[in-house]
């Protein structure tokens, strides 16, 4: 697990949005191709931005937040701006795509 995005569990991730302005939800899958290949490009992004919070959720262990952000795709990226979805995207996305995602 990288040092600048963790795995969080629902509660995890309530608490990590009440706390934080700016919040990045990778939500994932660990047998998702496309998954595997963004963690990388996530980290990098992640180390650039210590204003925003950068969290993993695991689709298959995460089902109710799963269902509370709509997501039906793996790797879905939904960014929180305080408390509520400013922004989301689906699949997997290179360093400028997720900079023009975070704004």
């Amino acid at each position: 697990m990288s040092e600048f995005v963790k795995e969080v569990n629902g509660e995890e991730l309530k608490s990590v949005i009440a706390d934080n302005d700016r919040v990045l939800i990778d939500f994932f899958a660990t047998w998702c191709g496309p998954c595997k290949m963004l963690a990388p490009v996530l980290d990098s992004v992640a180390s650039n931005h210590p204003d925003v919070k950068f969290v993993k959720v695991d689709v298959d262990k995460e089902l109710q937040a799963t269902r509370e952000f709509r997501v039906t795709a793996m790797p879905t990226l939904v960014l929180v701006e305080n408390g509520a979805v400013a922004n989301r995207s689906v699949g997997y996305m290179p360093v400028d795509e997720i900079e023009e995602l975070l704004g």
